[in-house]
């Protein structure tokens, strides 16, 4: 993504993350200085998907909650769990 495109994000009111010499992305807040020598970017949404597990350790994974439960109903496997939610937090 090109700078000119994070600086109209960051006025539009989205967070913008950025980094130094490929360390950690960090989270600019409210007031961004821009240099020209940091890479800047849009701050990416949570990873989000949903897992039924089957027996056998057979896990698979779906974009949504009722892709999950679907795919319960079409697979005729022995299910453990389904349409677990996860998110990432970091």
């Amino acid at each position: 993504m090109k700078l000119s495109e994070v600086v109209a994000a960051a006025e539009r009111g989205e967070a913008i993350e950025w980094r130094f010499n490929f360390s950690d992305w960090g989270d600019k807040g409210p007031n961004i200085p821009w240099y020209p020598h940091y890479e800047y970017r849009v701050k990416p949404e949570p990873l989000e998907f949903w897992v039924n597990t089957y027996e056998g350790g057979v896990k698979l994974f779906h974009r949504t909650a009722e892709g999950a439960k679907a795919g319960v109903l079409m697979s005729g496997a022995p299910v453990v769990r389904v349409a677990v939610h996860v998110k990432e937090v970091a």
